[in-house]
């Protein structure tokens, strides 16, 4: 076994005993913290643990989880996630992940960065354990502290009716987004639920019945284009949807589908298209999946992105040439501000 995945008592000195419970290292240097967010070395995911256990003796804690590190189901039975006295933890000004919670399951979502090299000898079947090499955040501490940014785009899209929270109004920010919830919210979006409401569009899947909330969602967004199903007829509600494809959404739903079609198409040209007219902020920074959080600031993002429309004057249907395209900003005569924000909710 990788010496990584061997822990001994001694090597306790130092370490950060989080809620009086798990040992962790406590990681403050901004730096530090900087090098695990380098998707070039290290991948992260939102994760919910299960068969959550503590070694008393050397403070390890082993679990193992209904997803993998992708975020979908393992193929792995006995994959095995580990943190240990060498993984990193953040401390922050305001809170820090609350591994009790963690433990006893009262709050079981915990987002982990894992070194890239670790998950290639999982993937050749070297190891059946992934060794966590930081915790971020749960979802408690998220929860509770939202960021000003987050929440503000949080509260617009609850009072819009766009993503409003389970039954309960908890909106669950750190929850991994699924393929079930995206066509909602990509039908509301469009404005396209009245008809979906009112059962005027059938899903053809074989996993989506009529009696599943999403299935006048799932139906109204194959009825109009805006997602399509797996290849075996199948759409996959419960699975955590991919980045990209949630891009490639709003981006279709703001009228860069043709530009990102004529740039490199999927997922490169939605994602030059998205980085570069504002999708996706200054960073441009995206990863495999997406929480509720990160999805909301994208959604609130989508609202109020310039439209983008095929000029009269274009020449060719098939040039990438970004002239061909104009934006629908209001800086310029007969290209009035158009926006999804204006188009279906007043601008509000």
């Amino acid at each position: 076994m990788n010496k990584n995945f061997k822990r001994t008592v001694a090597a306790v000195c130092g370490m950060l005993m989080l809620s009086g419970t798990a040992l962790a290292r406590p990681v403050t240097d901004p730096a530090e913290k900087e090098k695990f967010h380098n998707p070039e070395n290290y991948s992260w995911t939102m994760i919910k643990g299960r068969d959550i256990h503590k070694n008393e003796s050397t403070g390890d804690i082993t679990f193992k989880s209904d997803m993998d590190f992708e975020g979908e189901k393992p193929e792995n039975e006995n994959l095995t996630f580990l943190i240990d006295d060498e993984t990193g933890v953040s401390v922050k000004e305001y809170f820090s992940p609350d591994l009790d919670s963690f433990i006893n399951g009262s709050q079981p979502w915990i987002k982990i960065y894992i070194d890239n090299n670790v998950l290639k000898d999982y993937e050749n079947k070297k190891t059946d354990i992934v060794h966590i090499a930081y915790i971020d955040e749960t979802s408690a501490s998220v929860s509770t502290y939202p960021s000003p940014e987050s929440q503000a785009a949080i509260n617009r899209l609850k009072e819009l009716g766009i993503m409003v929270g389970d039954e309960n109004g908890n909106f669950e920010p750190m929850r991994l987004l699924t393929r079930a919830e995206l066509a909602k919210i990509a039908v509301k979006l469009a404005a396209a639920d009245d008809g979906a409401i009112a059962g005027e569009a059938e899903a053809p899947f074989t996993d989506v019945s009529k009696e599943d909330w999403a299935y006048p969602y799932i139906s109204a967004a194959y009825k109009v284009g805006i997602m399509e199903g797996n290849a075996d007829g199948t759409f996959s509600p419960d699975s955590i949807v991919a980045t990209n494809e949630i891009i490639k959404v709003m981006m279709c739903l703001t009228g860069y589908g043709k530009f990102a079609e004529l740039n490199g198409g999927y997922p490169d040209g939605y994602y030059k298209a998205a980085k570069q007219y504002g999708l996706l902020g200054d960073n441009g920074e995206i990863y495999t999946t997406i929480t509720r959080e990160a999805m909301a600031r994208l959604v609130n993002s989508a609202l109020d992105l310039p439209f983008m429309k095929q000029s009269d004057s274009a020449g060719s249907a098939d040039s990438a040439d970004s002239e061909e395209f104009v934006i629908m900003d209001g800086k310029s005569d007969g290209h009035p501000l158009e926006t999804l924000s204006i188009k279906n909710f007043g601008g509000k």
